[in-house]
């Protein structure tokens, strides 16, 4: 047994244990107990269930000791158990699974005090059934959101630690869940969705509270000059898409976070210069409001003491940020309300769902497609041709751990391809990038390369009228192009090899 094991540190006790002093375990247990039994019991609720999940946690750690990586976090790793144990015993009370509420207590309805007429019963029957469908319509995660806080009470923290998922997550999912429940109970939604406060402390949110943000990434919109400039959360994972700015202000942002000069001055340059020789400077830019779908941005810009704020368009204004050295901030709630976690799977297919029915609500509403492809259709490949094509788009889609790897002509013809798809729709996503057509082509990109399980689409030129596609897991990055761009030297030489004259 060890000497004055209260001070030793966490790993050296766990190394004790696992090298076979079980009385080591003890000190640690004594050290880490209280604080797992306080959590446990902030979960659960006071009583004998919160104290025999911190025992089942405790029994859990000492006989998974050989399995922890890192001894030092010996308490984080104890308080997660129990966190998961806890979880795991609240499904068991189905305290956040919509489907055993109890019919009576699923939504408190505070009609009045007086006992209801039948009319007015039956009336409530059907506002409550109204209710309970619109929750059963909800995804999983974002139905548990809702019911763990506008049903059970639970704060954001709790329901972050409930749930397993970052605060901001939750706060995503509680959005878009108020979004899809108004959408669905219309005038019903405003008097329903009021938290029990009697259950929970007050979640307020200052109306100039910001978030610090800076430029991720810019990015180029289909078949359009636009840019989309991605602004990234600096202490957190969300991202606020600015979309639609104009090409020479996505230009400017986009020289401006790489640092390189420009070839002649622009008005962006111009700007800064001016404020400057005016006395004055940009003290920041703030991103507050959020209109629909449009984002607004104000300029503070400070003289002599005296600040003033100046609306402008959030493309002008980071770019202004960036010449000035200012800094760039979104106001929580806009962030909250139109913020990306690229983790929060849910979050992603709400938006997804959403942005499907647009683009199809737009290709309803047009009047014409456009026109088509005016380059001629090659002539189709030779049967042993085309299986040399296909082997060497599934090695070079196996290399990269691909979904799906095709090879198209500029026509719109899809020459080969390879992994999962429907030739059909392939086909069609093939005609309408050469089409130009760009809402078709961003609604067909969703069936050809599914968001769950594609997060970067990359190409490669192949001859002067061919394209190599593939559809991969993770995100663009450098080190993601250099590996793509490193396994299609090969294969595009080898296939410009094997392509007739006309349809490479």
């Amino acid at each position: 047994m060890i000497d004055d094991a209260d001070h030793l540190d966490d790993g050296r006790l766990v190394a004790a244990v696992v090298a076979g002093d079980r009385e080591a375990f003890g000190p640690l247990l004594l050290r880490w107990q209280p604080s797992v039994l306080r959590l446990c019991r902030r979960l659960l609720g006071p009583g004998h269930e919160a104290e025999d999940v911190a025992q089942e946690a405790a029994v859990q750690a000492f006989l998974g000791l050989p399995r922890l990586t890192d001894p030092a976090r010996f308490g984080a790793w104890l308080h997660a158990i129990a966190a998961n144990r806890a979880r795991m015993a609240l499904r068991r009370r189905r305290l956040l699974v919509f489907g055993e509420l109890p019919a009576e207590a699923a939504v408190v309805l505070r009609w009045g005090d007086a006992a209801p007429t039948p009319e007015a019963a039956l009336a409530n029957r059907e506002v409550h059934e109204a209710i309970m469908a619109a929750l059963r319509a909800l995804p999983p995660a974002t139905r548990d959101a809702v019911i763990g806080f506008y049903l059970r009470g639970y704060s954001y923290d709790e329901l972050a630690e409930l749930l397993g998922a970052p605060k901001s997550a939750v706060r995503g999912r509680l959005y878009h869940g108020r979004r899809q429940l108004r959408r669905a109970l219309r005038p019903l939604a405003d008097s329903v969705l009021t938290p029990d406060r009697s259950r929970r402390e007050e979640q307020t949110m200052a109306a100039d509270a910001l978030v610090d943000v800076e430029v991720a990434f810019v990015g180029r919109m289909f078949f359009s000059s636009h840019r989309m400039v991605m602004l990234q959360e600096r202490d957190g994972p969300r991202r606020l898409p600015v979309e639609e700015v104009d090409a020479t202000t996505g230009e400017a942002v986009e020289r401006l976070i790489g640092q390189r000069e420009p070839l002649a001055p622009s008005t962006h340059d111009l700007l800064p210069r001016l404020v400057e020789a005016l006395g004055g400077r940009v003290e920041q830019v703030a991103v507050r409001r959020l209109a629909g779908e449009a984002l607004y941005a104000d300029i503070t810009l400070e003289r002599g003491g005296r600040r003033q704020d100046v609306q402008a368009r959030p493309g002008d204004a980071v770019a202004l940020a960036l010449a000035s050295g200012a800094p760039v901030r979104v106001a929580a709630e806009v962030m909250d309300a139109a913020g990306i976690d690229p983790a929060d799977r849910d979050q992603r297919q709400l938006r997804d769902q959403r942005e499907v029915e647009r683009l199809r609500r737009r290709l309803a509403e047009r009047a014409a497609p456009p026109p088509p492809s005016p380059i001629a259709r090659p002539e189709p490949l030779d049967p042993e041709v085309r299986r040399q094509v296909e082997e060497r788009l599934e090695r070079l889609r196996a290399d990269l751990d691909g979904s799906v790897a095709l090879l198209a002509h500029d026509s719109g013809t899809l020459v080969a391809w390879t992994g999962a798809g429907e030739e059909a729709t392939l086909a069609r996503y093939c005609q309408a990038r050469a089409d130009r057509d760009a809402d078709l082509t961003q609604l067909l990109m969703r069936e050809v390369f599914p968001t769950g399980e594609v997060e970067a689409v990359m190409f490669r030129t192949v001859g002067r009228l061919s394209r190599v596609e593939i559809g991969m897991a993770g995100e663009h990055s450098d080190e993601r192009g250099k590996q793509f761009a490193e396994h299609t030297d090969q294969a595009v030489r080898e296939l410009e090899a094997l392509l007739p004259a006309g349809s490479a």
